[in-house]
């Protein structure tokens, strides 16, 4: 049982243990045999939960012992919505400010800081319309590191922005938008492509392909086409239906 309203709930990476973040910022966690998601997040090498709160802070806890909190990344002017970890040492955050932020989370250093509306108007954004009536809430951040590339996605705005991400010189910069049939509820990358669930009830889900130019140094991702039925998500989600 949970005190407060669960936010969302990760596995371990050797899938052993689940954590359960409420809206306080708590984590309670419970052995599965009795996920990053947003708001928190385990460290590749499993030394470190990384969890965001209502008071614009994330905590950078020693895991296991949660107790021992190694430190904080302070920055953020409203709450943090999402966290994305790209490696031992780099995270990308987002939050209701509006902003995505680069740290290095072992020394709790900012490295970069950029607000997802002014990214917008700089690219000449075709989605200036729905940036009108959105807040800019960051909803949601996911990494795919074989192409290093994050996926961001705002409330209310039917777009996700792809930003490839420089690992040796710690940076991200603009790279796609994608245009979405629905609002983004959810996405993740499965066998390195990029599952959104939309809020589409005829197809709520759309899935999209990479492809790289290493020559002029371009990731382009191209729309999958969905047959629905009873079987095809899960030949998509066991790599059987994105071949080719």
């Amino acid at each position: 049982q949970i005190n407060k309203r669960p936010t969302c709930i990760l596995f371990t990476r050797d899938s052993q243990q689940m954590l359960i973040a409420d809206k306080a910022g708590f984590v309670t966690r419970m052995s599965v045999s009795r996920c990053d998601d947003e708001g928190q997040a385990i460290s590749p090498n499993n030394k470190y939960l990384l969890t965001g709160d209502r008071d614009e802070k994330i905590r950078i806890s020693n895991y296991p012992h949660t107790y021992d909190i190694s430190g904080f990344c302070l920055g953020h002017t409203e709450f943090v919505s999402a966290i994305a970890v790209l490696d031992d040492a780099l995270m990308i955050s987002g939050s209701g400010d509006g902003t995505i932020k680069l740290w290095n989370y072992l020394s709790g250093r900012l490295l970069q800081s950029v607000n997802i509306k002014e990214l917008w108007k700089q690219q000449s954004s075709n989605f200036q319309d729905q940036l009108q009536y959105s807040e800019g809430i960051i909803s949601y951040i996911t990494y795919c590191p074989k192409y290093h590339i994050v996926a961001i996605s705002c409330e209310d705005v039917k777009v996700v922005v792809l930003c490839s991400v420089d690992i040796p010189k710690s940076e991200i910069a603009f790279k796609q938008e994608i245009e979405l049939t629905g609002i983004p509820i959810k996405m993740s990358f499965v066998n390195h492509s990029l599952w959104v669930l939309v809020s589409n009830t005829d197809a709520p889900f759309e899935v999209y392909n990479f492809s790289q130019d290493n020559a002029a140094d371009s990731i382009y991702a191209t729309k999958v086409f969905i047959e629905y039925s009873n079987d095809s998500i899960a030949l998509a989600l066991k790599g059987d239906y994105l071949q080719g």
